[in-house]
């Protein structure tokens, strides 16, 4: 577990701790943890907690990749994009996210398995005629895994 620090600065309490940055240089994080020293210890325990789980509350990192892309597919893609978009979506999910990766938990996801999943899905025939998925298909199927992962952060922090 990383080590925090808590300070007083006026009539707040401080809490701050150092992560990973860019370079192999640590970064030190500080931010208001309250009015009482407890408060900001409580504080400081959430946010390394949430640096050391990827930003992910246990509930979301235990659930499979399909079951959060349908908690994506309902709560984002249909109240905030268009009929085709959201066709096409679910299209993609279905044919191609679900099948091969819909059965890994969300935190077993690491940049390596997402490569081969697509390196997997360009390769394989999968279309009526036998022939590989066209380089474009495969470029939509891949920022829509990178839309549902961006939107995974800003569903944690509500």
């Amino acid at each position: 577990m990383s080590e925090g620090y808590i300070r007083k600065r006026g009539e707040k309490y401080y809490y701050s701790f150092e992560i990973a940055g860019a370079n192999g240089k640590r970064k030190r994080i500080e931010r208001v943890g309250g009015y009482t020293e407890k408060e900001a210890k409580k504080a400081l325990r959430k946010a390394i907690d949430e640096y050391e789980n990827g930003g992910m509350n246990t509930k979301m990192a235990d659930m499979s990749v399909a079951d959060y892309f349908a908690f994506w597919l309902t709560n984002y893609v249909e109240k905030n994009l268009k009929f085709n978009t959201r066709k096409n979506y679910k299209n993609v999910v279905n044919r191609y996210i679900n099948p091969k990766i819909g059965k890994y938990r969300i935190k077993s996801l690491s940049p390596a398995t997402i490569q081969h999943f697509i390196d997997e899905v360009a390769e394989e025939p999968l279309d009526r005629t036998g022939q590989p998925p066209k380089k474009h298909t495969v470029e939509i199927i891949l920022t829509i895994v990178k839309e549902a992962l961006k939107r995974l952060c800003i569903h944690i922090r509500l």
